[in-house]
This record gives structure tokens, sequence and C-alpha cells, in this order.
């Protein structure tokens, strides 16, 4: 559906699919197919790098929550055996892009990079929104349990809120 879309992103048209769906998964088939043409084996390329990049942030965040080497690399592994998660790549949803900038964001925060963590979770929700009404709940969860002071909740906040705000434009 979303590669239907891609002729209105590149000409300036209608290039939302509609209300449901946020407009990160169009504008990432539009750039693919601008950079190497219209061939949907790209796009499945792509988004499979994306599944496996997913699957080292797994892998990485694991490892900075203190699991180890064997348990780290099992997490990735098994996100790499989901027969599910490996077919949205191929049929081009867009959680796959959702799910690496979720996994990218935990990362940052891991690192204590809040502000770009909310830009990597606002980056999120332009690709699937459907759990956007529960990240306020999320961000008061991670103070509450000592990830993070106030302030670093309000970088995460303007963060995400920055990217939001484009897709009302």
């Amino acid at each position: 559906r979303c590669t239907s879309c891609f002729p209105g992103c590149v000409i300036g048209g209608d290039w939302m699919p509609g209300s449901l769906w946020p407009p990160l998964q169009p504008l990432w088939l539009a750039l693919l197919y601008a950079l190497f043409g219209v061939h949907v084996w790209v796009a499945q390329l792509a988004q499979t790098l994306l599944f496996v990049a997913s699957a080292g942030l797994l892998r990485d965040f694991w490892r900075r929550l203190g699991g180890s080497v064997a348990a780290a690399n099992g997490a990735a592994a098994l996100f790499l055996l989901n027969p599910a998660t490996a077919a949205y790549a191929h049929w081009l949803w867009p959680e796959t892009i959702h799910l690496f900038l979720l996994l990218a964001a935990l990362c940052l925060l891991a690192r204590l990079r809040a502000f770009a963590a909310g830009l990597a979770i606002g980056f999120a929700i332009l690709a699937k929104s459907l759990l956007s009404v529960f990240w306020p709940a999320f961000l008061l969860a991670f103070v509450q349990r000592g990830g993070g002071s106030i302030t670093k909740a309000g970088m995460i906040s303007i963060g995400r809120n920055s990217i939001v705000l484009l897709q009302k434009e």
C-alpha cells in the first residue's frame, strides 16, 4: 500500500495513504526509490538491513543492562529467528523501521542521550503511532524508576514532540 504512494511523494501530490498510517514509511520508500529506482527488492533489502541492525541494537541494549554476552547473543538470535518479525521486512510494513527506532531510543537512553532518544521516539511514532498514547506513561515510569531526572524526561519530551509536530503540518 505504501509503495503506491511513491509518485505522490516525489512530485508533491497526495502521498498519504490515509489518516490511519503515519507518514514515515511512504517517505522512507520514496527516498529509496528516488535513490535506486522503483524496485521492490531495494526496499526489501533496506528493510532487511534495518531488521539485522535491530538485532544488533537489541544485543547492545541487553549488554548495557548488565546481561551476559551469551544472553545478549541469544536475544539477538531469537529476534532474528522470529519468522513474523523477519517477514515484516519483506512485506514492507512499518514495523521494521518502527522497531529499529525504538531499539535505538533504548540504546540512546542507556547511554544517557535523552534528547536523541526523544528524537528516535518521535520518528518511531511517525512510523507507527499505535502506542503514542502510552508514551507519557512510559516517560513517567522511566523517571519514577530512577532511570532519569525531570530534566532528562523533559529532553525526551522535547525531542519526541519536535518530530511529532512535523506530522501535524
